[in-house]
């Protein structure tokens, strides 16, 4: 379970991923999250917050 703080204001969620697809998203990484519904379709990052 990963929580998620969306870019436009909306509030934080929480969503369900597999292990595989969850360690293939970088903590503090921007990028576009694409879900169906409540299911995990992909991501694809953007640029990184980290400094």
């Amino acid at each position: 379970m990963t929580t998620t703080h969306p870019l436009n204001g909306a509030g934080d969620f929480k969503l369900k991923l597999n292990a595989g697809d969850y360690h293939q998203i970088d903590k503090s990484v921007k990028g576009k999250l694409k879900v169906k519904g409540t299911r995990f379709v992909s991501f694809v990052s953007g640029t990184s917050t980290a400094r």
